[in-house]
């Protein structure tokens, strides 16, 4: 396995773990890193006087999490 360049090992693409989830996303080329974000909300509702920040996307499940926890600690 490749070492980083913070002197750790890293992972190919084809070793990380594969999700679900779906939505768009914002991509930005870095020099020869590509960062890959969720794009956000900037809407808010308001409940019972309170602003809330909406859900949105798809729900994370403890099933998801627990997945996530998993294939990082092989």
């Amino acid at each position: 396995m490749p070492e980083d360049r913070h002197g750790g090992r890293s992972r190919g693409v084809q070793q990380q773990p594969r999700t679900e989830r779906q939505g768009e996303v914002e991509v930005e080329a870095d020099g020869a890193d590509l960062r890959v974000r969720p794009i956000a909300g900037d809407a808010l509702d308001e409940q019972d006087g309170w602003l809330v920040v909406p859900a949105t996307g798809v729900p994370l499940t403890d099933h998801n999490v627990r997945e996530l926890r998993d294939a990082d600690q092989r």
